[in-house]
């Protein structure tokens, strides 16, 4: 990032720092649907949060591999 001005270093930053923000929420809700694996936890709340949590992972992913090309860790 040596050669980019500095509203693109900062611009860059704070992308940095929502890619990092995005892989918290992703393993936070990762955790979230092992609980209610491990827990057991069957009834159609969980089964549906489930399911959605699975979803929204997807989209993450999806989101994740998109900004990736523009996210530079080298700080």
């Amino acid at each position: 990032m040596d050669n980019l001005n500095e509203p693109q270093q900062d611009i860059s930053k704070q992308l940095l720092k929502a890619y990092h923000v995005l892989d918290d929420v992703r393993a936070k809700l990762e955790n979230i649907n092992d609980d209610i694996v491990i827990n057991e936890l069957h009834d159609e709340l969980h089964s549906d949060l489930s399911e959605n949590i699975q979803d929204w992972l997807g989209q993450i992913y999806a989101l994740d591999c998109n900004m990736a090309e523009f996210v530079t860790d080298d700080e």
